[in-house]
């Protein structure tokens, strides 16, 4: 075991000894070496301390902790040198210390300016806790405290010394206060706020010497000859790495400790990290980049590939209660853009600067709602929303939007009198409710002073257990059956309505169903989900009398409903394929059952059910044919040409032809049909995804539209939330994604947080063509022209692999048509004596990108003249009856839904993306799952509703079988 020492026991000494211990404990045998006499703290916690707080509480690893890990901690004894050629540390107190690697953590001290008196009785420096303890019984009984340094560290001591009641004087050598942090304007607005609560100001000025005056008062001599008395000096004006020992030991130095991107010093083995290193010329001073810093050194030392990123430095907030936050640029360059806010009357300060629609710098004075989204835009370099008064100000929104909480992230204390955190509360919510006065209870927050009540509520009302982005049927489906079950969820929409596809639009008082024109047998999976969700009652199914009518160039067939009605009615037309025809139903029958069956194991939500492999001996088929195309499978049986494609008339609810769709997908849905017929929700689709919005609202869940999602949030290998346009943080260790894979895996996830292999096979889908759907008002009923059925689809070729291709080449003269009859499927949707109908078919998107708007709409216009007349055919002077028309291509398919190429059924159902080969819904980060077409079994409003409720089920009997 190779022989590890550490020389420092500050926060970045004991969190190498962390990471360590979790990733590689048997690698090392740890030393670790310290001056202070005792374990590690928090010392960002050295003010509440010295406001009151105990030092116990700050604790991050004490000397016992250390025993108990095996490690030999020498404490209260300083090292003293380092021989690197021998690999030696020599501490004060005379031990010797071997070492095959060595990392040195020894930190900074505190930065006291030049001036005579520093060292005299009640002036001080704040670095450990023996310095605290110093202050705190010096002024306990002193009423006048001058704070040396206006930094963050100077002002936020200046400010808890205000608390404690002390009269406050900083002194600071600049003319801007924070001016490491904050632009002179910004500056500004905080020393105003500052002086208006009591705090007194020596700015652009600096001591020369401190003197004792006869009654034992400091006085502070300044340069312009200004004198000012006080009880105490604290000098808290910056940081000067510890390098001494380095330069002892022959290290390579500069302000700091010198190292390289493997943060490894000038000497073999021996690395540095945290505040004492210098690297490429930047010193480091607060916690974020450190704990970086070590994260990358323990997979060097465990032996993986890794260079220090030179972290990004994150936000820096003033921590008092008057608001400071900066981060980034303090001043514009050229190239940049502006955005400034400022009230001087409330003493309130906002400029982002932007270049490229991503935040550069942001200054934020005097109030800090939606500081932590502003801060995830900077640090993610995420594109700002085009609403931007919406990341400004969280308080102003698009009419008839709902207010939007405020967030703060897991690590934040919200109630400072008992140390409780957000995580706290965010934990105490998920197992007790969203109740104010019951989380107050159980986590003792605001049960001190009450201050932080209405943050608490805040905390509360942006923390669901989980978020479902995207209100297609899918995420709504997985949405109202985690509502129903007690789960606090929020759905979040970028469009204005819920349903996806499953909307309508009206014109001219025409309200046209965008895509629903058969939502499947109302039986199986189905209806057990109606069932249970309780559409049954919210809802009316419109059961159709057949499937539809199919013509070919020489048949003209009504499928019709009943088991062997549509398998007589084939024998009839094709008696010398009656063996073949029967053989082949009784087979599909069968292999019906068999996904029925699977399906009421997959309703019970336990994995081990769905995976029984007794499914696999009882319906071998299942194996077979998953390697299967449908027209593979058909040629088992049938011989005749004309048949097999008459057979294969359901083929484009599938999206492929029969010779290139798998198999199960078409046996498993098609056989349903053809002997059940399907029907409509009555009102259009967009009923059914009103009553699934429904539910969840009822459920106190909520609907949040018009907000796009922007980004997943992912920490440590887990879902943490979301960020949106709006600038909003909502959170959850749950996040269900209704998007498409691309959009989930690719966009809304940062790179290193998926897999290779997942982000490999997301960018390798081939995904399904879209449609072309020409919407006709008329001013008459169907019926009128002849059309009395619900639909009836035209096929030019028997040949679909033709028919296929047609549609490829943009051939709407010669692609397959469908038209369905609205008036027929739902006469109460239709004005009296009026009709509606549709013409649908398949299209490619490629048929309609890169062309101007000139092109784009004469293609339109030739696309609407060409299906009018080809549907003339079979309706008679049609086209003298339409009022309305409007036609939806490809480029609208994808305006709406965002799905790649306007795909109207998600991934294709080829071979290799079909069945158990699809995504599946638990993805390999924790707490995010996907809905939808994307997974088994596809697309189609069965499948999809399915999806989202099955997801939603085995999360639930997880969480179950986990607490039982």
């Amino acid at each position: 075991m190779e022989r590890l020492v550490i020389i420092g026991s500050g926060m970045a000494g004991g969190k190498l000894v962390e990471e360590i211990l979790e990733k590689g404990k048997d690698i090392y045998d740890i030393t670790v070496i310290g001056d202070e006499p005792y374990g590690n703290y928090d010392r960002i916690k050295l003010i509440s301390v010295l406001k009151g707080e105990e030092p116990e509480k700050f604790w991050l690893n004490s000397e016992s902790w250390y025993r108990d890990n095996d490690i030999r901690a020498i404490l209260g004894d300083a090292a003293l040198k380092v021989d690197t050629l021998g690999k030696i540390v020599t501490t004060v107190g005379g031990e010797r210390v071997s070492y095959d690697k060595l990392v040195i953590a020894t930190g900074s001290k505190a930065l006291i300016p030049k001036m005579k008196g520093s060292d005299l009785d009640g002036v001080f420096k704040i670095r450990n806790l023996n310095d605290i303890e110093n202050i705190k019984n010096f002024i306990k009984d002193k009423q006048e405290v001058m704070v040396i340094g206006g930094g963050l560290l100077g002002l936020e001591l200046a400010y808890a010394l205000y608390e404690m009641g002390k009269s406050v004087t900083v002194s600071h050598l600049k003319e801007n206060l924070m001016e490491v942090q904050l632009n002179k304007e910004a500056a500004g607005y905080l020393l105003k706020s500052l002086k208006a609560v009591g705090i007194n100001f020596i700015m652009d000025n600096y001591i020369t010497e401190l003197t004792k005056t006869s009654d034992g008062k400091i006085k502070a001599l300044f340069k312009d000859g200004f004198i000012s008395e006080s009880q105490a000096v604290i000098v808290n004006c910056g940081i000067s790495p510890n390098k001494e020992l380095a330069e002892k030991s022959g290290l390579r130095t500069g302000r700091g400790v010198i190292v390289d991107n493997k943060l490894q010093t000038s000497a073999d083995s021996v690395y540095a990290v945290g505040e004492c290193i210098e690297y490429n010329g930047k010193l480091y001073g607060i916690i974020a980049p450190i704990y970086e810093q070590v994260r990358t050194l323990v997979k060097i030392l465990l032996g993986e590939e890794s260079v220090y990123p030179d972290s990004t430095i994150p936000p820096v907030k003033l921590k008092s209660e008057v608001s400071a936050i900066a981060m980034g640029k303090i001043e514009a360059e050229e190239g940049d853009e502006e955005i400034l806010y400022n009230n001087p009357k409330s003493c309130i300060y906002k400029k982002l600067i932007i270049r490229d629609n991503v935040i550069q710098g942001a200054h934020l004075v005097g109030e800090d709602l939606n500081s932590d989204a502003i801060g995830v835009y900077y640090t993610s370099k995420l594109p700002i929303p085009n609403r931007i008064e919406q990341l400004l100000f969280p308080g102003v929104h698009k009419p008839g939007g709902a207010s939007l909480p405020v967030y703060w992230p897991n690590s934040v204390v919200i109630c400072d009198c008992n140390g409780v955190t957000c995580e706290t509360l965010r934990s105490a919510i998920r197992d007790y409710g969203s109740d104010v006065d019951t989380i107050m209870k159980v986590t003792k927050a605001a049960t001190s002073c009450g201050s932080c009540k209405n943050r608490i509520q805040s905390v509360i009302d942006n923390t669901y257990d989980a978020i479902i982005v995207g209100a297609g049927l899918g995420g709504l489906s997985a949405a109202a059956k985690l509502a129903k079950s007690g789960k606090r969820v929020i759905v979040i929409e970028k469009h204005d309505k819920a349903g996806g596809y499953a909307t309508s639009f009206s014109r001219e008082g025409y309200k046209f169903d965008v895509s629903l024109h058969n939502i499947g047998p109302m039986n199986g999976s189905l209806k057990k989900i109606f069932d249970e969700l309780g559409l049954t009652e919210r809802l009316k199914y419109i059961p159709y009398e057949s499937f539809q009518r199919i013509i070919f160039p020489d048949y003209n067939i009504k499928i019709p409903t009943g088991e062997n009605k549509f398998a007589e009615e084939l024998c009839r037309l094709f008696p010398d394929e009656r063996d073949g025809i029967l053989q082949l139903f009784d087979e599909v029958r069968y292999i019906r059952k068999g996904f029925d069956e699977f399906e009421e194991l997959s309703m019970s939500g336990d994995p081990e059910q769905m995976n029984n492999p007794m499914m696999a001996i009882k319906y071998p088929q299942f194996i077979e044919l998953a390697e299967k195309t449908y027209g593979e499978f058909l040629s088992r049986y049938i011989k005749d040409e004309k048949l097999k494609s008459v057979l294969s008339n359901f083929w484009w609810y599938g999206g492929l032809p029969p010779d290139r769709l798998a198999s199960l997908i078409y046996i498993v849905t098609s056989i349903n049909y053809f002997e059940n017929a399907g029907g409509y929700i009555e009102g259009s689709s967009q009923e059914l995804s009103n009553a699934l919005a429904d539910i969840v609202v009822g459920a106190c869940g909520r609907i949040l539209l018009d907000t796009e999602v922007k980004k997943i949030l992912i920490a440590d290998g887990k879902v943490n939330g979301v960020l949106t346009d709006q600038g909003e943080i909502f959170y959850s260790d749950m996040v269900i994604s209704n998007s498409n894979a691309p959009d989930t895996f690719v966009k809304l996830i940062d790179e290193d947080q998926v897999k290779k292999r997942v982000r490999r096979k997301v960018e390798e889908l081939e995904y399904s063509l879209s449609a072309i759907q020409l919407y006709l008002g008329l001013d008459c009923d169907p019926a009128e022209l002849s059309f009395t059925d619900h639909s009836f689809a035209v096929f030019p070729e028997y040949d679909h692999e033709k028919n296929y291709q047609n549609i490829l080449n943009g051939d709407y003269d010669n692609c397959f048509l469908s038209c369905s009859n609205y008036t027929k499927i739902d006469p109460q949707s239709t004005p009296e004596g009026k009709g509606i109908i549709t013409i649908i078919s398949l299209d490619h998107f490629k048929n309609w990108e890169n062309l101007s708007a000139y092109e784009y709409q004469k293609r339109k216009n030739r696309v609407i003249e060409t299906f009018i007349k080809r549907v003339e055919k079979y309706l008679p002077d049609l086209s003298k009856h339409i009022v309305v028309k409007e036609l939806g291509t490809p480029k609208t398919m994808n305006r709406y839904t965002f799905n790649p190429q306007g795909s109207i059924y998600g991934p294709s159902h080829i071979i290799d993306q079909s069945g158990m080969r699809r995504l599946p819904a638990f993805t390999s980060i924790k707490g995010l799952f996907i809905v939808g077409s994307t997974i088994y079994p596809g697309g189609g409003y069965p499948s999809v509703i399915g999806s989202g409720y099955k997801t939603a089920n085995t999360i639930i009997f997880a969480e179950n079988k986990k607490n039982d």
